[in-house]
């Protein structure tokens, strides 16, 4: 089967992106793969085998940068560094909840 792989570095397959060789962005390739079993899908180039193509993850491949020129690929942003605070947010919503609610004792008086 024939495919366009895309600017992206994508090609698709019934519906499912898949991750190619980026030095193959704007070539036609050959994929081959198991009609019952789609996640070895085969990137054939000039006959030769040149990935073993996976399923896109779409959030991570709409970060790429992409270098028109060499068709590298680099990352337009540094990953996550995330610092934990300490701070236990569903406590603090619990004893704020139970604070403000009218003692046992204000209800029997009202």
């Amino acid at each position: 089967m024939k495919r366009k792989i895309y600017n992206d570095r994508t090609f698709s397959l019934d519906g499912i992106l898949y991750e190619a060789p980026a030095h193959l962005v704007g070539k036609g390739v050959e994929i081959r793969f198991n009609p019952q079993d789609k996640s070895q899908v085969k990137v054939y180039f000039e006959g030769k085998l040149e990935q073993v193509a996976t399923p896109t993850k779409a959030y991570e491949n709409c970060f790429v940068k992409r270098d028109d020129d060499s068709k590298e690929l680099v990352s337009s942003t540094s990953p996550l560094k995330i610092r934990r605070s300490g701070i236990n947010y569903v406590e603090l919503v619990h004893q704020n909840y139970y604070q403000n609610q009218p003692r046992k004792e204000d209800k029997d008086h009202v």
